[in-house]
């Protein structure tokens, strides 16, 4: 059992405005003895222990915190109860308020109670108000508690309670107003649906931007069935000239290459590349080898820049709508099972670290950044069109041009089989 006499003396002989020399003297010890024992170095000696705690007014158990240990004990216990033990979320709700009036002192029973507060909806909402004022007064929790506990309430708090809430907590730039309304809209809290999109943040507004302009992508590519091939070749091939149109004129690189833009890397990066292979089937399957192979090239080429980017660059949409969004691209490595029909090893990939205000967006936050997800660009998944054995059959006619093969070798270059050091990362692999 831990005991707490060295830092029980400490304090009781400040509030008497002793020194060490003086408290040593008024006890007929050495300081030496005196300052081992406040740090935790030793303890005195069983006769003495008593006329310490009449010094100071004191028994002896509380002099060496015999109660603090007991209860200190008995929390790890409670504690490791309820969290080896997996319950629903009124069951947790109930044990951590059992938790909170045993032991008020402790942060931790409080900050995930006022977690599951939150995750239950407004209806525990004046409960969850009062206990996080609880907690921002409580001396014991740390920064990130109080920071976190600020957060879900703004998710949480009804209409009329976020004007308030929003003054008295959006005080630091990393806690500005529209990272908070983002947070409310953006992770677990009132989607657009729930709320008016123009209550939202900035950072919010242009994620929902980005979602409603990848729908309007898809749609441009759905296809209905056509009588003829050719005239479903002839409306894919429109719907993905009018996609690439779309994102040049909001990356502002209209009137250049239709692929890649003015062919630096941006965040339409994975739009581009589909669109652009995709381009280069549809033209090779109607017999336009050459515009296939100069389209092929052209994508081959913003590939390879991509893959060559330095550890750490920044990229962005590169237009004022979407301004507040931007990744930073790290390497990771792909489990190879996951890929399908390359069965030589692979493959190392980009990890997007995304964000907003500050915020994460676009990985799982329980797991966080080693989780991958579909923002992690893989140089087996971009190039896959190219080497499929089934369902890319359009390519056929060019295949075997050694323009196409010199393409597919290009990129080919970024894909590094496991056994001869998957875990290097791109700078080692491309010298």
């Amino acid at each position: 059992m831990k005991l707490y006499l060295a830092e029980n003396l400490k304090r009781l002989r400040t509030m008497k405005n002793l020194t060490q020399e003086q408290l040593a003297d008024e006890l007929g010890v050495s300081v030496q003895s005196v300052s081992r024992w406040e740090n935790d170095n030793s303890y005195p000696d069983i006769e003495c222990v008593p006329e310490i705690a009449r010094f100071f007014g004191v028994t002896t158990d509380e002099l060496m915190g015999v109660n603090r240990a007991f209860r200190e004990a008995k929390f790890s216990e409670e504690w490791e109860i309820f969290r080896t033990h997996q319950e629903d979320a009124d069951t947790a709700i109930d044990r951590l308020r059992k938790l909170h009036r045993d032991f008020p002192e402790k942060p931790l029973p409080l900050v995930r109670l006022v977690l599951y507060l939150s995750e239950s909806g407004e209806s525990n909402f004046s409960e969850q108000r009062e206990l996080t004022e609880k907690l921002l007064k409580l001396e014991t929790a740390s920064q990130s508690d109080r920071d976190y506990a600020k957060e879900w309430l703004i998710m949480n708090a009804p209409e009329s309670d976020l004007p308030e809430l929003l003054t008295r907590f959006a005080t630091r730039k990393d806690m500005s107003r529209e990272a908070l309304l983002d947070a409310r809209c953006g992770f677990g809290g009132k989607g657009a649906g729930e709320m008016d999109i123009e209550t939202a943040g900035n950072g919010y507004k242009q994620l929902y931007l980005l979602s409603l302009l990848h729908g309007i992508f898809r749609r441009l590519t759905h296809v209905q069935d056509h009588p003829s091939p050719e005239e479903a070749i002839a409306d894919c091939e429109r719907a993905v000239r009018r996609n690439l149109e779309l994102i040049n004129l909001f990356a502002g690189t209209s009137g250049m290459n239709l692929v890649s833009g003015d062919g630096e890397p941006d965040l339409w990066y994975s739009e581009r590349i589909a669109d652009g292979l995709r381009l280069a089937c549809y033209c090779a399957s109607t017999d336009r080898k050459e515009e296939a192979l100069s389209h092929l090239e052209d994508t081959t080429r913003l590939f390879e820049r991509f893959y060559s980017m330095p550890e750490g660059t920044k990229l962005t949409f590169r237009c004022p709508e979407l301004d507040h969004l931007s990744l930073t691209w790290c390497t990771g490595v792909r489990n190879p099972e996951d890929v399908e029909n390359f069965t030589d090893g692979l493959v190392l990939c980009k990890r997007a670290e995304e964000t907003f205000f500050g915020l994460p967006m676009y990985y799982d936050r329980k797991d966080g950044k080693e989780e991958f997800d579909h923002n992690v660009r893989c140089p087996v998944w971009d190039m896959y069109p190219l080497e499929a054995e089934h369902g890319w059959e359009w390519f056929d006619p060019i295949r075997e041009d050694p323009r196409f093969k010199a393409c597919v070798e290009r990129m080919k270059r970024f894909v590094i089989p496991v056994e001869k050091g998957a875990h290097d990362t791109f700078a080692s692999r491309m010298g």
